[in-house]
């Protein structure tokens, strides 16, 4: 599993640093209008491939293959079968966090409670506070209510 991740991460840096050595030297080729979008995308995508290997060595499972999927779009002009690289990276990248989460077993029941509670029980119906810290404190006894005051 190791190595697979070093390789992995291997290749996404090789990537990153392809994708930017076809995109950067054609800067200067692209209109005036559309220069700053290529710009954007020529620097930004290899990153995002870069930032892939580096999350891929840390032992992150989904993202890098949220950022390989973002890095296809490097423009890479005339050399549009390169962009297969991330696509293959980053499926098998899904595959293995898929087959992680199966063999990690079923995900625990949703709770109702922000605190799950080892009873099964919704904390909804626990006061919490009786309302003594409250910013309106009654102080004198309320007929139609039929409490005392909260304090």
């Amino acid at each position: 599993m190791a190595s697979l991740r070093s390789t992995i991460a291997g290749l996404a840096g090789a990537w990153a640093l392809a994708g930017a050595a076809i995109a950067l030297p054609a800067l200067p080729s692209s209109t005036a209008d559309a220069r700053p979008l290529v710009t954007a995308a020529s620097l930004a995508l290899p990153i995002c491939a870069a930032l892939a290997a580096l999350f891929v060595l840390a032992g992150y499972r989904v993202a890098p293959a949220a950022l390989l999927l973002a890095s296809i779009a490097t423009p890479t002009y005339f050399a549009t079968e390169l962009n297969l690289l991330p696509a293959a990276l980053a499926a098998v990248l899904a595959i293995q966090a898929v087959k992680s989460r199966r063999s990690a077993g079923p995900l625990p029941a949703a709770s109702t409670s922000a605190r799950s509670r080892a009873g099964g029980r919704s904390s909804w119906s626990n006061v919490h506070d009786a309302g003594s810290r409250s910013g309106r404190q009654r102080r004198r006894w309320a007929t139609w209510r039929k409490r005392w005051p909260s304090m």
